[in-house]
C-alpha cells in the first residue's frame, strides 16, 4: 500500500517537474492545472 502512495507522489512531482510528451501536451493545452 505504501508503494502505491509513493508511486502516485513521485508521478505527480515527475509530471510537474518534467511533464511527459503525452501529458505535457495536455498540461500545456488550454486545460492548465
Amino acid at each position: 500500500m505504501q508503494l502505491r502512495g509513493q508511486d502516485d507522489h513521485a508521478r505527480s512531482i515527475r509530471v510537474r517537474r518534467r511533464p511527459q510528451p503525452t501529458m505535457g501536451r495536455t498540461i500545456s493545452g488550454p486545460s492548465t492545472r
